[in-house]
């Protein structure tokens, strides 16, 4: 005789929860803090300009009592999207397509903002629904006296 017996998740009542989503945006961070960042990465286009438009990118991590977050932008000379590969820029600069990023770690009521001083990202596909791409860039803070590296970046938004 086999008796073969079946454990249902959730039979208790309680309803099973969907697996959470897979992680799109990936960076290796040193410096002022170091670990490996990873987490959902929400993606959104906006006019930037007359004849100009923006593309936001970004994601929060929390891990140790830390939030760490990710902000990438690209700004466009049109309103076309487009592949292709920016160099990040402290400031925004007219006339010129380029990238802008930021690191943000916050612990408690204590935040440092990482704002991208050089670069570059490289976008392979692009589309309302797909971005895929490498980024690395430095940061430094509003003293420029802390400093942080964000490498080995990887876009995969699906």
């Amino acid at each position: 005789m086999v008796i073969i017996l079946f454990i249902i998740p959730g039979c208790n009542g309680e309803p099973i929860q969907p697996p959470p989503p897979e992680p799109t945006i990936f960076a290796d961070v040193s410096g002022y803090d170091s670990l490996h960042f990873e987490t959902v990465a929400m993606a959104t286009f906006n006019k930037y300009k007359e004849n100009a438009i923006q593309l936001n990118i970004g994601g929060s991590y929390d891990i140790g009592g830390k939030r760490y977050a990710l902000a990438i932008s690209v700004f466009y000379l049109d309103t076309i999207l487009a592949t292709g590969t920016f160099k990040f820029r402290p400031t925004k600069i007219s006339n010129e397509e380029y990238a802008g990023g930021s690191f943000v770690i916050k612990q408690g009521d204590v935040q440092k903002e990482f704002k991208s001083d050089s670069g570059i990202i490289n976008i392979t596909e692009l589309n309302e629904s797909i971005i895929k791409g490498t980024f690395n860039f430095f940061g430094s803070d509003l003293s420029k006296t802390q400093h942080i590296k964000v490498q080995n970046g990887i876009l995969n938004i699906k």
